[in-house]
């Protein structure tokens, strides 16, 4: 799930720059619908899915962030303002030097972001060796 949180983490910098929250906004409420519903079928096995518990649960957050990947890439190739469009061929469109704003943005985000959660699931991965109830307190704690 990393790349598509990269990519994810370039786009919403990327649409912040272009003053475009309420895409972000959307986007949010799509994946978080998307991720609890998802989640809560491949967890405890509903409509037909076998039960996957914790793989479940990975899975779930996969799938929905590849939904919000692919909602902010399609949204991009729409964009309404034609200096940001990617999908009009034009001698601005292919011209680099008209990105290098949004990519200077973009990409430090974008790794930055990338580094975080990958620092968290390190983390993660040395505290769930003491036991499940360490990781129990952490998950709690961390979103207080």
């Amino acid at each position: 799930g990393f790349l598509f949180a990269f990519i994810t983490a370039m786009f919403r910098a990327f649409y912040v720059g272009t003053t475009q929250t309420k895409t972000l906004t959307f986007n949010s409420i799509v994946m978080v619908i998307s991720n609890i519903v998802f989640n809560w079928i491949l967890i405890f096995g509903k409509f037909g899915f076998p039960a996957l518990y914790v793989s479940g649960a990975a899975i779930g957050t996969l799938v929905a962030n590849v939904l919000s990947t692919a909602y902010l890439s399609f949204y991009c190739m729409m964009f309404k303002r034609k200096e940001y469009a990617l999908v009009e061929l034009s001698r601005e469109w292919l011209d680099a030097k008209s990105y290098q704003e949004i990519l200077r943005l973009g990409i430090p985000c974008g790794l930055e972001y990338f580094l975080w959660n990958f620092s968290n699931l390190i983390l993660i991965r040395f505290i769930n060796g003491f036991s499940y109830q360490s990781m129990a307190i952490y998950s709690i704690l961390k979103y207080m």
